[in-house]
């Protein structure tokens, strides 16, 4: 006798149990989709962050020798670069980030439903995730951050500048059209 395959028998036992979708509550309680909330940026500054990192252990190769200590301190930009920039807003200012990012960049929603909002305006939105805010120090919303060589510039908007910048958009947009 021949065995039936695991992972047939798994996906046989899924598409034979219905899906109740309200299993798992109100969508606006999922503690999956909260996010800290950040206040808004009252002062326009641009700040830099380097995201040193220490190793909490040691990296050896094959034969054992010791490449990197414990408690060896780099920042990861010398090895990678950041692909996009990062918007981090909250929801009343969802519009104006999805208007000024470009290509690649990616849009963390501060508080609020970042999968509601992707929703209604079928783009990806994300949730700021507590580890991200704490590890870029990030303090208001709108905060765009970008990186420039080895360093990353975190850049705080007001939000009055970012109404600012919107209307300027539209105003030339009724200009030449």
């Amino acid at each position: 006798m021949i065995e039936r395959d695991a992972l047939e028998e798994i996906e046989a036992a899924v598409a034979a149990t219905p899906f109740d979708p309200g299993v798992f509550g109100d969508e606006e309680d999922w503690s999956a989709l909260a996010s800290p909330e950040l206040p808004r940026a009252e002062v326009a500054r641009t700040r830099t962050f380097i995201p040193f990192f220490t190793l909490s252990f040691e990296i050896a190769d094959a034969e054992g020798k010791v490449l990197y200590p414990k408690g060896y301190r780099f920042n990861p930009l010398e090895y990678l670069t950041l692909p996009s920039r990062l918007f981090v807003v909250d929801a009343p200012l969802l519009d104006w980030a999805l208007e000024e990012r470009t290509e690649g960049d990616m849009v963390l929603l501060s508080g609020g439903n970042p999968l509601a909002e992707s929703r209604q305006r079928k783009t990806a939105i994300f949730k700021l995730e507590e580890q991200i805010r704490t590890r870029f120090e990030l303090q208001y919303v709108p905060s765009i951050i970008r990186q420039e060589g080895k360093t990353l510039f975190i850049e705080e908007v007001t939000p009055e500048a970012a109404a600012r910048a919107e209307e300027t958009e539209d105003a030339k947009e009724r200009h030449d059209g």
